[in-house]
């Protein structure tokens, strides 16, 4: 375990980002004791990563939570680039619209509700070149099913907390995970590593981070 730890916080140290906004979001949800719910800068460091080189201009996030990730991709969009954020509850998603308008160049909107529902509004706006999910995790599959319809060929999907911590191998000691979000999360990291569809890995990040492209 103290192995893991230090290489987690040596991973914090050399591949992190440092930006005021971010630093700020994750005070907030410190305080409101959603500690450890936002990506590690490391893990914001990755998407970052593969939105500048893989060149994406539209991102859709399923689960905004605060906006400390819709932030660290909307800064490494270019200012043509547009991200929609989706958050089930309306004062949450003004907590993202704040932490947004100061920081980003690029267009954005925020969505409340159910995320289904703001998905199917969304579809005429597509195909996205990024659908980024980190909502609740027996959704997993319905949010898949609406990314692959609403990409195209080179788009990316991501999906975090794709370990499920700790529960595809039997390790969790969160008892909120049930045995449907085991399933649902087996079936999607499943689908995502058919070679035939995806170039794919699964990050081996603290929670685990599924990417994949679209071949076709």
């Amino acid at each position: 375990m103290r192995k893991q730890s230090g290489r987690n916080e040596y991973l914090e140290t050399q591949f992190s980002i440092s930006h005021k906004g971010l630093q700020k979001i994750s005070k907030e949800m410190e305080r409101d004791g959603l500690a450890g719910m936002s990506l590690s800068g490391s893990e914001a460091r990755i998407l970052q990563f593969l939105i500048s080189n893989l060149q994406v201009k539209s991102i859709v996030e399923i689960g905004s939570l605060y906006g400390h990730s819709a932030l660290a991709m909307a800064l490494a969009l270019p200012e043509s680039g547009r991200i929609d954020c989706l958050e089930k509850e309306e004062s949450r998603c003004e907590k993202v619209r704040s932490h947004l308008k100061d920081h980003v160049a690029c267009r954005f909107a925020v969505h409340s509700g159910p995320a289904l529902e703001s998905l199917k509004k969304l579809e005429p706006e597509g195909p996205f070149d990024l659908v980024f999910i980190d909502a609740n995790k027996s959704g997993y599959l319905e949010y898949l099913d609406w990314a692959e319809a609403n990409t195209k060929q080179g788009s990316l999907i991501v999906g975090d907390n794709t370990f499920l911590f700790g529960a595809l191998w039997g390790e969790s000691s969160n008892k909120k995970v049930s045995s449907k979000q085991v399933g649902v999360m087996k079936e999607f990291n499943r689908r995502l590593s058919d070679t035939s569809k995806y170039h794919s890995m699964l990050i081996p990040t603290p929670e685990g981070m599924t990417v994949a492209r679209r071949k076709f």
